[in-house]
């Protein structure tokens, strides 16, 4: 009988073990595929579904949705003046995953290539990506240029 038990309890574990495993993964999965498709608009100018992307708090501190859209806009518009334009965002598996109360967190690092009159070595910087529901659906937030929108 107490070897049943032992079992069942050993059972127990290691299925929960193999439940929080997989839920890791899918969040792993689910945190790059929401920052790899934020990257794609950005490449692709769509700024509109790109700021979706950006954390509430951030967007408040820009003075709201139309404000954040309207400062992400001019400020690619004056890199193209330039001649810089970004051609390729590469994001890297995420770190482990940080479960607040109220949400789950991780960083990732972020690749950015650009096409220039002169050349530019590809940028490499972190990503902190926060996700409200249980990783389900994430908002992010970009150190790099984190201190100049402050």
């Amino acid at each position: 009988m107490k070897n049943i038990v032992l079992i069942s309890v050993l059972l127990l574990i290691f299925a929960s073990d193999c439940q929080a495993q997989t839920e890791k993964i899918n969040s792993s999965d689910n945190v790059k595929k929401h920052a790899q498709q934020m990257g794609n608009f950005l490449i692709a100018k769509n700024y509109k579904e790109y700021i979706k992307f950006t954390y509430p708090a951030i967007l408040e501190m820009l003075g709201g949705y139309d404000k954040g859209l309207g400062y992400i806009t001019n400020a690619f518009k004056e890199t193209e003046k330039e001649g810089v334009e970004l051609k390729k965002i590469t994001f890297e598996n995420p770190s482990e995953f940080i479960k607040t109360e109220t949400e789950l967190q991780c960083t990732l690092s972020a690749v950015f290539e650009y096409n220039s009159p002169v050349p530019i070595k590809p940028l490499k910087t972190t990503t902190i990506g926060i996700s409200i529901n249980n990783g389900e659906n994430w908002y992010f937030v970009d150190t790099y240029g984190l201190m100049v929108v402050i």
